[in-house]
């Protein structure tokens, strides 16, 4: 299963315990809908870190000290143009 599919279903997960526990639960025990609720609450960070897991593995570290420099005219250019 890939990142998106897998943060796809876990925010599904989230958004149908949430609907569950205070339309269908809540009339039953007050304390598990609570519960659900809590439970849906941690999802969403763990789902964000499993879609983010390895998406910088296999390319080069950023260097933000690294500044890039193109070649216009003869000269460097920095980014900016002095008219």
């Amino acid at each position: 299963m890939d990142r998106k599919r897998a943060y796809f279903w876990l925010m599904g997960c989230c958004v149908a315990l949430i609907v569950l526990a205070w339309t269908v639960v809540k009339d039953v025990s007050l304390v598990a809908a609570a519960v659900m609720t809590v439970v849906a609450a941690v999802i969403p960070p763990v789902a964000s870190a499993v879609a983010n897991f390895g998406v910088l593995s296999g390319r080069r570290k950023l260097d933000f000290d690294e500044v890039p420099t193109w070649r216009r005219g003869g000269h460097e250019y920095g980014g900016h143009d002095d008219l």
